[in-house]
């Protein structure tokens, strides 16, 4: 099984990285980091990081700069360890030297969640969530993105619908070339044809150079169609005819060109619908259904929200260099409960972002910034801003007590095992999986509870 590996260092300097991996079960493919950060097709490569002391500084400035996650940090210096925004960024450390069943067993957990919805997959989709809907869409991202056929990608507006092409992409045998996307719903029927296809110089007015199409940028990677029932019937047929032989003529040009590439296409409205009502042509919607990706709104999956809310807090936080607020009781309640967030993911995070800004205090209560009540479900006693945060609904209580419970029993339990996690998983009598994401969740590092490892000085 090949794992990607991001590093700043030249590929002949990871000899030793490389000669570990004999006995593993795995085989590293080695990237720039640098690569992956230039452009937004980086945030969907993230896998393992390996960091040496030299380049402690240089790597741990593009991980903050580009806010990425990984799961498995390798380094060969205590020094890495005491660089504290970088290690915030990965869910567990291995320090070298380190013999094959360590590093196999090191590699093994960072793609332990594969079997329930890979939890990998999601930090590389950048897809924010633990609920079943969304391990079943990663599960399926995951098997849809080894065949190369055309895809659907239908969910409402604001549910991460380019994300998931983009993840689909990446995860594909196309991931060394172009994702490109375009707006269907942005562009005229002429227009669009020339932006997909290309012209030459005199094609039309104003047409004084040659032009190369989309069609072509994104040979050998993915076309991108979003919001694809914007189409009219003259441009769906011009895209048929292209997807059912991948050739194409650019306007005014008598050659006729091929150019090899994935379609995905994404949509927020019914296309079986629009083909009854005549509206979108049958023979095109069967061509793009070939492979069907529903998006779930975030009603869908409501015990996403805290971890949602917590992701764009931290985010806003960073953006503005400004300390932590936390939500008031009531607001998270009426976030996670009550409210059904019609524009979902999207909406969540500007709404967050704004009431961030307006919020004068260190806690956010909604009807004091918007200026408005908060419309509740159901008969919720409603405590006035004057109520302590530290009271609440019972179950929000339990919650927080359940929470500092695992929280310190894991420390204890990592303490007492010297971060050994398969003996904690045998004191605990928990799988070591499950404890794993048990540790993950309250950002427990067990290998910052192992006795120090000398960095090998050869």
């Amino acid at each position: 099984m090949y794992i990607d590996i991001l590093s700043q260092e030249p590929e002949a300097s990871l000899d030793r990285l490389r000669n570990g991996f004999a006995g593993t079960s795995y085989e590293p493919r080695f990237f720039q980091i640098s690569q992956y950060t230039q452009e937004p097709s980086g945030a969907y490569q993230q896998k393992v990081l390996y960091v040496s002391a030299r380049k402690r500084r240089e790597v741990s400035a593009l991980v903050e700069q580009h806010n990425l996650v990984f799961n498995l940090l390798i380094c060969d210096s205590e020094r890495v360890l005491r660089d504290k925004p970088l290690i915030s960024h990965c869910a567990a450390i291995l320090m070298l030297p380190a013999d094959a069943t360590t590093l196999d067993e090191a590699l093994s957990d960072a793609l332990s969640s594969c079997d329930e919805g890979s939890d990998l997959l999601a930090l590389a989709m950048n897809y924010v969530g633990d609920s079943l809907s969304v391990r079943r869409l990663l599960r399926l991202v995951e098997r849809v993105s080894r065949y190369d056929a055309p895809v659907l990608v239908n969910g409402e507006t604001g549910t991460g619908k380019e994300i998931v092409a983009r993840g689909i992409h990446y995860e594909s045998m196309r991931r060394d070339y172009s994702f490109v996307p375009v707006n269907c719903g942005a562009l005229t029927d002429d227009l669009l044809i020339s932006e997909l296809f290309g012209h030459e110089p005199g094609a039309f007015t104003d047409a004084k150079r040659q032009r190369v199409g989309l069609v072509a940028q994104a040979s050998q990677g993915t076309l991108f169609l979003d919001e694809v029932d914007a189409l009219s019937i003259k441009a769906q047929t011009a895209i048929l005819r292209f997807i059912q032989d991948q050739e194409y003529r650019p306007l005014g040009s008598e050659a006729v060109l091929r150019s090899d590439v994935r379609i995905i296409c994404a949509t927020n409205r019914d296309l079986s619908a629009m083909v009854a009502a005549g509206q979108f042509r049958e023979d095109l919607y069967y061509r793009l259904k070939i492979l069907d990706v529903r998006t779930p709104a975030l009603r869908e999956r409501r015990e996403d929200i805290p971890l949602l809310i917590q992701h764009f807090m931290e985010q806003i936080c960073r953006k503005y260099q400004e300390r932590a607020k936390a939500l008031h009781p009531i607001t998270e309640q009426w976030m996670t409960q009550d409210y059904n967030w019609p524009g979902n993911v999207r909406e969540l995070e500007n709404y967050l972002h704004r009431v961030f800004i307006l919020s004068l205090g260190r806690t956010i209560y909604v009807p004091e910034v918007m200026g408005a009540p908060l419309v509740m479900k159901g008969d919720h006693i409603r405590p006035s801003p004057e109520v302590p945060a530290t009271l609440g609904r019972f179950q929000e209580a339990k919650a927080v007590s359940i929470s500092r419970f695992e929280r310190e029993y894991l420390k204890n339990l990592m303490q007492f095992t010297h971060g050994n996690v398969s003996e904690a998983a045998r004191i605990s009598g928990k799988e070591r999986r499950a404890l794993g994401r048990l540790l993950k969740k309250h950002g427990i590092i067990s290998a910052l509870y192992k006795a120090a490892i000398p960095p090998n000085t050869n």
